[in-house]
Parts: C-alpha cells; structure tokens; sequence
C-alpha cells in the first residue's frame, strides 16, 4: 500500500509540474498581432506591445489569443479546452453596446481569453 501511494503521489507531482511548465510558456508565448490604434491599421505588431485600449484585427484563419480581450464586432469559434477542459469549442458574440460597466464574469461569452484558440 506504502509502494502504490508513493508511486501515485509521485505521478501527480510530474504531472503537476509538466502543467505548470505549459502554463508559464503559454504566458511568455509572443506573437505578431494587427492592431488598430488611433484609427489606423498596425500590422505586424508584436504582442508585447499590446497596451489597454488596443483593438486587435482577428485573422480568418484564427489565431491564439495573446491577451484576454472583449469581442466587439462578428462572432468566433473559440477552443477553451485548455482552460475549462471542454472538448467542444464554443461561440463567441460581440459584447451589447449598452451603457454598462464590463464584467468578465457577467460578460464571459464576450471575453476572448489569453492562451485560448480562435478557430
């Protein structure tokens, strides 16, 4: 019994840490990103330099989220089985221009988040 808790304590720890290394790199991931900023088009940005108020220019072919964002134009497929384990990819509509505060909770089938890909 000793043996086989040991083995399983010890598998959990790797498997803990192999999901921690792919987080932390998933977080440092750069890309080149098209960006609106002052009513212009600046293609080829990297997303490093993404400050708040950026808007990013989606691709047709998607892309992987360099940031959390809010969706405010069309609808994407996003795949979130990184982060809620879904095995389906799920819809994303263009946040209501209402005069409301956002949310990322209350406006969650709004917000593009960081590490998720778009499809």
């Amino acid at each position: 019994v000793f043996v086989i808790s040991t083995i399983s304590v010890l598998t959990s720890l790797i498997q803990t840490r192999r999901h921690m290394k792919q987080l932390h790199d998933m977080v440092i991931t750069t890309t080149q990103v098209s960006v609106i900023r002052n009513r212009k088009i600046v293609h080829d940005l990297s997303s490093e330099t993404l400050v708040p108020g950026d808007v990013l220019v989606i691709p047709r072919d998607g892309m992987m989220m360099p940031c959390d964002s809010v969706l405010l134009t069309g609808n994407v497929i996003v795949n979130e089985a990184m982060l809620t384990g879904e095995s389906v990819p799920i819809t994303k509509t263009p946040v209501p221009m209402e005069q409301v505060v956002y949310s990322p909770h209350k406006h969650k089938r709004h917000t593009l988040f960081a590490g998720t890909q778009i499809i």
